[in-house]
C-alpha cells in the first residue's frame, strides 16, 4: 500500500532504536531578521540604551501623529551608538501595544550612517 503521509520515524543507524523526525516550523524572511534585530538590541546596546530608545519611540510617538526611524534616531541623538537593534526595539512597543505600523513606507532622509535610501515603516501611537 502507497502510503501518502512520509515517515515520522526513521531507524538511527548503529542505535538499533528509532528516532521521531520533527520538521522544523517555516519562519518567514521577516521573522527571521526581527529576531536577528531583537538579539542585536541586547547585545549591542546596554540596559540603559535600550531604555533611552523606548522612552524616545514613546516621546515622538506622542509628540507627532506619524513617524519614522528617522524621528527616532534623531530624538536620540547623533552621539547614540548605530545598530540595527531599532527594528527590534520598534516591534517590543507594537507588542505593548504602544505604537502600531500604519501599513505605509517612507524612505530614509537622515544622511550619514544611518542612511542606507532604505524604506521604513511608518508607524503611529497605538490607537490613532
Amino acid at each position: 500500500m502507497n502510503d501518502p503521509q512520509p515517515e515520522l520515524f526513521t531507524p538511527m543507524i548503529g542505535l538499533g532504536a528509532y528516532r521521531e523526525e520533527v520538521a522544523a516550523p517555516i519562519r518567514s524572511p521577516f521573522a527571521v531578521a526581527m529576531q536577528i534585530s531583537n538579539k542585536v538590541a541586547q547585545v549591542k546596546w546596554t540596559a540603559d540604551q535600550q531604555k533611552r530608545v523606548d522612552a524616545a519611540i514613546v516621546t515622538v510617538a506622542h509628540r507627532q501623529r506619524y513617524f519614522t526611524a528617522d524621528d527616532i534616531w534623531a530624538e536620540l541623538g547623533a552621539d547614540f551608538p548605530v545598530t540595527k537593534g531599532l527594528a527590534g526595539r520598534l516591534n517590543a512597543a507594537v507588542r505593548r501595544k504602544m505604537i502600531c505600523n500604519t501599513g505605509q513606507i517612507s524612505h530614509a532622509n537622515r544622511g550619514g550612517a544611518h542612511d542606507h535610501a532604505q524604506r521604513l515603516t511608518v508607524w503611529s501611537l497605538y490607537g490613532v
